[in-house]
């Protein structure tokens, strides 16, 4: 064979393991769309950034030993289509974008790693791929908590519109009513499922203030897909 012939075949191959790159990223983009409609298990920070984790290591193994042979570039082909979906889609905010990119990216580089390895000493690579999910899942369970109350926290000294309510019992409320008072505002759907894991903490804090002729609960019910608008004290 010429190598002129050599070249082109290699060139096939290349673009071949590009493609299928691509075409396995995009699926794997699919597969976290339809688990996070299906079941809402990307509802919570931490099972998200574990899940992308669980996901890419998954995704670079199974790509591993296939072309291109660098693997910077491989787990950037591996994870661009989903990254990509989810910073155009999800709305997130750049920090946790950029968290869920460094997870991603990271997660693809140890599974591609790990599957080149397998092959001289499949213990190490076990326990390497094991030790970066373990230490993601680490990571997920005690910085998510943190992360997600900087990104809802909103600390702000203005005075917010007018609005009234109406009442389960049909009686409208007005915010003037609640002059001098502290004010604890909740919105909430029985189909939010980060509203219905809130509950309990709202629950504690209710029962905490309920006595309290200063602080009032609103819990607000949106009027859309078929709820049933109202407000609950």
């Amino acid at each position: 064979m010429s190598a002129s012939g050599g070249t082109t075949m290699s060139n096939r191959v290349l673009a071949k393991g590009i493609a299928l790159d691509l075409l396995t990223s995009v699926f794997a983009t699919a597969a976290v769309f339809l688990a996070a409609v299906a079941t809402h298990v990307f509802t919570d920070m931490r099972e998200l950034f574990l899940g992308l984790a669980l996901l890419f290591v998954i995704v670079g193994f199974g790509r591993g030993r296939c072309p291109p042979t660098n693997s910077w570039l491989k787990a950037l082909l591996l994870v661009s289509p989903c990254m990509l979906v989810l910073g155009f889609a999800s709305g997130a905010p750049a920090l946790m974008l950029g968290l869920i990119v460094g997870i991603s990216y990271a997660a693809a580089l140890v599974g591609i790693s790990g599957r080149r390895g397998w092959a001289t000493n499949r213990t190490r690579s076990t326990a390497t791929m094991g030790t970066v999910l373990a230490a993601i899942g680490m990571g997920s369970v005690f910085g998510a908590p943190v992360l997600a109350s900087r990104l809802a926290t909103h600390p702000a000294n203005r005075p917010i519109p007018e609005f009234s309510v109406t009442r389960l019992d049909g009686a409208v409320v007005n915010s003037s009513e609640f002059k001098g008072r502290v004010v604890v505002l909740d919105f909430w759907a029985t189909w939010c499922t980060p509203c219905r894991q809130e509950f309990p903490e709202l629950e504690r804090l209710y029962r905490r203030y309920q006595a309290n002729p200063h602080v009032t609960f609103l819990a607000i019910d949106v009027n859309r897909e078929r709820e049933t608008r109202g407000a609950t004290f």
